[in-house]
């Protein structure tokens, strides 16, 4: 039984690293996309094909990400010892 918690622990490990690596892929296309929006010299249309995401994906991207600043701005982090549910307060 020993192994198969091991197993299940390196699993989880795997999903909260991907879910990072993910977390940061996002954040850095959402800032991309911004940056290029906002010098005026891109339309939507030519971010959205260079993202490979249709113009409705990348506006909700755009849209979620000033919403989470918002929501971060409203509500500061909790400490980072702090060990809520889900799997990433589960796994270390």
């Amino acid at each position: 039984m020993d192994a198969e918690l091991e197993q299940l622990r390196t699993l989880a490990h795997v999903i909260l690293t991907a879910e990072t690596a993910l977390d940061t892929a996002y954040a850095a296309l959402q800032a991309s996309a911004s940056a290029l929006l906002a010098s005026g010299s891109w339309s939507l249309t030519d971010v959205s094909e260079a993202s490979g995401l249709s113009e409705g994906e990348l506006l909700d991207l755009l849209t979620l990400g000033a919403n989470n600043r918002a929501l971060e701005q409203m509500f500061p982090e909790e400490s980072p010892d702090h060990e809520g549910p889900g799997p990433r307060g589960a796994v270390e």
